[in-house]
């Protein structure tokens, strides 16, 4: 199922985002995820809120 997404994503975006293969779609994803996560990180930052209550609200080891 995962892979019938990816592979439609990539047909369906080839054009606009130069997407040649299955890998270039995964990249794609990982970097969005990335940005989501700065986009976040900046957000609690702007807020006050403290590194430990972002890490916890990510949900990873400190």
């Amino acid at each position: 199922m995962t892979y019938t997404f990816l592979e439609l994503f990539r047909v369906s975006n080839k054009k606009s985002l130069k997407l040649q293969n299955l890998g270039d779609t995964i990249g794609y994803f990982r970097k969005q995820y990335l940005v989501s996560i700065a986009k976040f990180a900046y957000t609690c930052a702007v807020k006050g809120v403290s590194v430990d209550a972002v890490i916890t609200k990510l949900g990873i080891a400190a």
